[in-house]
């Protein structure tokens, strides 16, 4: 025959078995909010690199040395897609007006070494690109280049910038499903760097593009 004590022990199992129920929930949603908040990290460490780009867009007295940078990449990346001298002028030719041919361009690795033909091969490229910004520079009007060059960096940086957040957004959304806990932040930081180069080095061909072709 069940006794008093008996009935009050059975309330208190309860509320013990509702209290480690709560405790289990706060620890998941503890668990689940640091995973956000390391999906966030990542965001903001390449949101933080865009806005140092832009603020030295914005306030740079020579938006030019940024534009040589980017022709530095631009060469290095077209080197490294096109192994074939004749379609690595092909794709420069999409670009620019190169004057260097594929014939220059062919390697000329000393002893054997295929990174002496690519150091080369960078070489000619930037040399090339530089003189034909230079050939640029006198038809436009050094003011004007420098005022289209700040123009063209900030709009073509921002429009990417804001295809990649979205991209990064999708990914996130994608990863909540497909993969549990710790690998969906690897995954996500891995896919997110990976799209981050590939932003970077689209920016800066489509910024040379422009500044080459662009009406004035």
């Amino acid at each position: 025959m069940p006794t008093v004590e008996d009935g009050m022990r059975a309330p208190a199992e309860i509320l013990d078995a509702m209290d480690r129920t709560r405790r289990e929930r706060e620890d998941v949603q503890s668990v689940e909010r640091l995973r956000l908040w390391r999906f966030d990290e990542v965001e903001q460490a390449q949101w933080r690199s865009r806005l140092e780009k832009r603020h030295e867009i914005l306030h740079s007295s020579d938006p030019r040395s940024m534009v040589m940078r980017l022709m530095e990449s631009v060469a290095g990346y077209l080197i490294e897609s096109h192994e074939d001298a004749t379609q690595l002028v092909r794709a420069m030719e999409e670009l620019y007006s190169p004057r260097v041919t594929a014939e220059n361009l062919a390697d000329q690795a000393g002893g054997g070494d295929p990174s002496i033909g690519r150091e080369h091969r960078v070489e000619l490229v930037v040399d090339d690109l530089k003189a034909a910004y230079a050939r640029r520079e006198r038809e436009v009007g050094g003011a004007a280049m420098r005022e289209m060059e700040r123009r063209v960096l900030l709009q073509v940086m921002d429009g990417a910038w804001e295809g990649h957040m979205a991209w990064l957004d999708d990914l996130r959304s994608e990863l909540s499903f497909t993969s549990p806990g710790s690998d969906a932040l690897s995954e996500y930081r891995r896919r997110a760097d990976r799209r981050l180069g590939d932003m970077e080095r689209g920016v800066s061909q489509d910024v040379l593009g422009y500044l080459f072709n662009l009406e004035v």
